[in-house]
């Protein structure tokens, strides 16, 4: 039986949907180390572009990313499972923790927004200031809590790529 990749289970995402849910910030740089405090993550680099953090949960390497600009942050990034080199791992594993990260969120959430089209499984929870954003990638499964002007130039930007 093949061993699975470290991923994000149920009492752990509740929590992650409820902190989000719950936590207003003033999505700037000096505001962070609460923010993270407030999440339990460890921070373990640092540097003029962002943060990478460890979370309190079973997770691949670099769970937690966060990427800022202008002193801001755009987006807080959480791989939630990754198989990125596990290529022994069961092709059920990312839509099977999905899919229970989809459920988890839309119960403590509501029902998702419209989401906008992808070349992949997507779904979004809008927010007055930010939007929490769940995508099953080819080797990963990632929620992004985005600051809904970033995401508004990602969007464009993705348009206008494609």
């Amino acid at each position: 039986m093949t061993e699975l990749p470290p991923a994000a289970d149920q009492p752990s995402l509740e929590g992650l949907f409820r902190t989000l849910r719950d936590t207003e910030w003033s999505w700037d740089r000096a505001g962070f180390p609460a923010l993270a405090e407030r999440f339990g993550w460890t921070v373990t680099y640092q540097d003029d572009n962002g943060v990478i953090a460890d979370v309190p949960w079973p997770a691949p390497r670099r769970p937690v990313q966060l990427a800022w600009s202008r002193g801001a942050v755009d987006e807080v990034s959480i791989t939630l499972a990754s198989v990125a080199g596990l290529p022994e791992a069961p092709p059920d594993f990312l839509p099977g923790v999905f899919d229970l990260a989809v459920r988890t969120g839309t119960a403590i959430l509501g029902e998702p927004g419209d989401g906008r089209p992808a070349d992949h499984p997507q779904v979004r929870w809008p927010g007055e200031r930010a939007t929490i954003v769940l995508d099953q990638l080819p080797v990963a499964v990632l929620l992004t809590w985005a600051d809904n002007e970033w995401l508004a130039i990602a969007d464009w930007s993705d348009e206008d790529d494609g």
